[in-house]
Formats: structure tokens, C-alpha cells, sequence
């Protein structure tokens, strides 16, 4: 982890004012991580942005959802926050003048000690947030499917005797209510095993 890393060079550096070319290692596999992770932190800022474009392309919006995906983006947007970055280009000075700086390792590693909490907390309020916004949507699909049905349970029971086209027409759209209901349970035990992964520790 990176917390880790900084602490290992944290603790080699104490008593050096000149970096030798192990230090400079680590400090590149430091800023290297820290580059990955960004990386990383930007890929879940993308499906974030991806999710909540979904959630607005439904009929019914849901406001709870709403609100816990701007709180999300709000921590995102902290997770990415100007001074950490600042940190690490200070890091990267470091590095190219040569100079050792203990303040600055400690600042970065008491920061990434509350990074890697936040972003255990943001990746557990993404899952949260997909499994909600899939279940909000199945639900509404549900809904509509329900309708469906009673539409064509009306028009069935007003057409005492249908011609065979009319016939036909009713036994199709009965075939493709019936495959739409068997996709609905898929996804429903889909959402199952989801529910399930967010309780596990």
C-alpha cells in the first residue's frame, strides 16, 4: 500500500539530508503508485458520472438516490483535492534537486492515511450506490411490466372471439411479456447476489 511505502521511505530518510540512488527508487515507486491510483480514483470518477447520467435517463428519479451520488461525488472530489497534489510535486522537486525533506513525507504519509480510509469508504458507497440505482430501476421496469400484462389481460378478455390475426397478435405480445418477466428474475437474483457481497466484512 501506499501509506506503507511512504512510511518505509519516511523512516529511511530521518537522518539524511542528500538522497543516494536507493532513496531515489523509492521515491519514484512512491510517485509511481501515486499515479496508478489516480488512475484508478479518475476510472471510478468516470463510472460515477456514467451511473448518474443513467439515473437521470429515468422516468421516475429517485431523491434519496440523488442525494447519496452528490455526496459521493463530493468525496470523490476530495479524494482528488489539489493539495495532495501539490505534495506530490513537491515529491517530484524533491527527487530532481537531490534534497531530503522530512516535513514534507510526513505531511504525505498522514494524508494518505486518511486517503486510503476515504477511498475504502467511496469504492463501499459506489457498490451501495449501483446495487440501489439497479434495484430502483427494476422496479420501475417491474411496474411497467405489471401494466403490460393488465392491458393485455383487458384487451384478451374484450375480444371474446378473436379472429386468427388478432389471436396471433395477443399470443406474441403474451410471449414477449412472459420472456420480459423471466429476464426481470435474472436480474433480480443478479441483484441477490449483490445484496449479498455488500453484507459480507
Amino acid at each position: 500500500k501506499l501509506k506503507k511505502e511512504i512510511d518505509n521511505l519516511e523512516n529511511r530518510l530521518k537522518t539524511k539530508r542528500q538522497l543516494d540512488y536507493q532513496d531515489k527508487k523509492q521515491i519514484e515507486e512512491v510517485l509511481k503508485k501515486r499515479s496508478e491510483l489516480n488512475q484508478e480514483l479518475q476510472k471510478l470518477q468516470d463510472q460515477l458520472k456514467s451511473l448518474s447520467e443513467q439515473q437521470n435517463r429515468f422516468s421516475e428519479s429517485n431523491p434519496q438516490l440523488a442525494e447519496k451520488m452528490e455526496q459521493l461525488q463530493k468525496l470523490m472530489d476530495n479524494l482528488l483535492d489539489e493539495e495532495t497534489k501539490k505534495l506530490y510535486e513537491e515529491l517530484e522537486k524533491l527527487l530532481e534537486n537531490n534534497r531530503n525533506n522530512f516535513n514534507l513525507l510526513d505531511k504525505l504519509s498522514q494524508k494518505e492515511n486518511t486517503l486510503e480510509k476515504e477511498i475504502e469508504r467511496a469504492l463501499e458507497m459506489f457498490k451501495q450506490l449501483q446495487f440501489e440505482q439497479k434495484l430502483d430501476k427494476e422496479i420501475n421496469d417491474l411496474k411497467e411490466l405489471a401494466k403490460e400484462q393488465e392491458k393485455l389481460a383487458e384487451k384478451t378478455e374484450n375480444t371474446p372471439k378473436p379472429d386468427e390475426q388478432t389471436q396471433q397478435q395477443l399470443e406474441q405480445k403474451q410471449q414477449e411479456l412472459s420472456e420480459q418477466f423471466e429476464q426481470q428474475k435474472q436480474d433480480m437474483q443478479e441483484l441477490e447476489q449483490m445484496d449479498k457481497e455488500l453484507e459480507q466484512p
